[in-house]
């Protein structure tokens, strides 16, 4: 090939090589184009996405409240006598779980003719009983529609080792044990003047619900901390830890080995539970040293932006009777006046997630009085019995 050819050819290749990163970078130009286009379509696209989830939510939701304030004012008028309120009243499945037809608010149950209560008053009830018995504040709570709850506690760690270099680790093996939870049938009775029913005036409604919450809590508060477990849950009393005072009248340096006591992992999440009169008593203790009076166990919130504490952990009162014994900070014998540790570790609580009424205007018709017959179900049991303690008067 001659020089003039030579170089011809080379002019060639490099205009064809031009043309070519010419044409690719058009290419990559559009395909940026492309790119960008299909980002903002995929943008376009998730938005109106979301927008869509958040119309139909809201629009559930309004659905659902509509449902929920038929089905209040249909149990108020039942309430104050006006029996055709239930069958004028829908009843989505959606609402309640144990609504199983859609045109139905009273359910035969066992042929009692039992009414289920609408959502919003049975949580009524629980919010005020929980706001009133600090094992429901403290304790671990579940709902659940089963006859029996089983809870898998684990009683045991693997156990951890230091090794050597190329040494074996051995295999650990944890332990659970099943614990079984079986919610109890609860009950009370109200009984309503034929005055109160005529009285528009008269909160009707709130009375019942606040009438129920009240038995519910003394009942739920005393079963919880010292129940049998015979018809009614297993209380902590008897089933948990215990420490024994060295004398009958309580001192500080006992509450102080009553902590200490308790296990370490426990003790960041522990409370103490007293009855008010013990907690009269324990107030009015003082560190000491050498007979001189240093400081007040007692550490007073002035706020009331977060509860009252002893020795770092905070206080919760019970009622006079769910503690036995318990009267000011002198007690008999074998008898307990508080409870230290981790309730949601050690105690668990069962509820059925509905609450069922009975309306019987005929018993005490003579009398014109109304009775109403509230029912549900709860349990109660001991989880992990190393999480809290007992403290007993010698």
């Amino acid at each position: 090939m001659s020089n003039i050819q030579q170089k011809e050819w080379r002019n060639a290749v490099a205009e064809l090589k031009d043309l070519t990163v010419d044409r690719i970078s058009a290419v990559e130009e559009q395909s940026a184009e492309v790119k960008e286009s299909i980002e903002k379509i995929n943008s376009k696209l998730d938005a109106i996405e979301f927008q869509a989830k958040s119309t139909s939510a809201q629009t559930k939701e309004d659905n659902k409240s509509e449902v929920e304030k038929e089905f209040k004012d249909a149990f108020y008028r039942f309430a104050r006598g006006d029996r055709s309120a239930l069958g004028q009243t829908e009843v989505k499945s959606s609402y309640h779980p144990s609504a199983t037809k859609a045109s139905m608010v009273r359910f035969d149950l066992a042929s009692t003719g039992a009414l289920l209560l609408p959502a919003q008053i049975s949580q009524d009830i629980i919010y005020n009983v929980v706001e009133t018995t600090p094992a429901m504040q403290l304790a671990r709570v579940t709902q659940t529609d089963r006859s029996e709850y089983k809870r898998r506690a684990r009683t045991s760690t693997p156990g951890g080792q230091w090794l050597a270099e190329t040494a074996t680790n051995t295999k650990g093996q944890i332990a659970y044990s099943e614990i079984s939870i079986y919610p109890h049938k609860w009950a009370s009775q109200y009984g309503m003047s034929i005055e109160n029913e005529q009285d528009t005036g008269y909160d009707l409604v709130g009375e019942i619900t606040r009438a129920f919450s009240e038995d519910f809590a003394v009942d739920m508060g005393q079963a919880f901390l010292s129940g049998t477990g015979v018809g009614q849950p297993v209380g902590l009393i008897g089933n948990v830890g215990n420490f024994t005072t060295a004398a009958s009248t309580i001192t500080a340096n006992d509450l102080i080995r009553a902590t200490e006591s308790l296990k370490e992992p426990y003790q960041a999440n522990a409370s103490w539970l007293f009855t008010r009169t013990a907690r009269a008593g324990i107030r009015t203790l003082f560190l000491t040293s050498n007979n001189a009076a240093l400081q007040y166990l007692w550490e007073p919130d002035f706020t009331r932006q977060s509860p009252t504490r002893l020795l770092g952990a905070p206080i919760f009162t019970a009622r006079v009777g769910d503690l036995a014994g318990a009267n000011d900070n002198s007690y008999s014998t074998g008898n307990v006046f508080a409870v230290f540790g981790d309730f949601s570790e050690a105690y668990e609580i069962v509820m059925r997630e509905d609450m069922y009424m009975i309306d019987d205007p005929y018993t005490n018709a003579s009398s014109f009085e109304r009775d109403f017959h509230l029912m549900t179900r709860v349990g109660g049991n001991v989880i992990k019995s190393e999480a809290l303690t007992t403290i007993t008067a010698a």
